[in-house]
């Protein structure tokens, strides 16, 4: 510090000076922890919807593959019905067939 000794105003101009710099230093810090809170919380939203839309997906999918395996089965039902009519058929020809000969 070079002010002389006893020199109120200059020490008085210097310390204002030095408030100033810490005030304007901390609204500074102070707008930049808004900014990173705003940025935090829109973050937070993204990661929010992400998940949303993640579990409406999932469970869409899930709902998918529940009716397409319930489609499985009811073909494999009907395949299986269809091969005993042929296997019925089969044999009532075979049948047939014997009591002409």
């Amino acid at each position: 510090l070079s002010v002389r000794a006893g020199d109120d105003s200059a020490i008085k101009s210097y310390l204002a000076g030095r408030l100033e710099q810490a005030s304007n230093l901390n609204e500074r810090q102070a707008k930049a922890l808004q900014i990173a809170q705003s940025e935090h919380q829109a973050l937070e939203n993204q990661l929010k919807n992400c998940q949303h839309n993640l579990a409406n997906e999932t469970q869409s999918k899930l709902a998918t593959q529940a009716q397409a395996e319930s489609q499985a089965k009811l073909l494999a039902a009907e395949s299986h019905q269809a091969k005993q009519r042929a296997l019925d058929a089969l044999r009532a020809a075979y049948s047939a067939q014997s009591q002409t000969e």
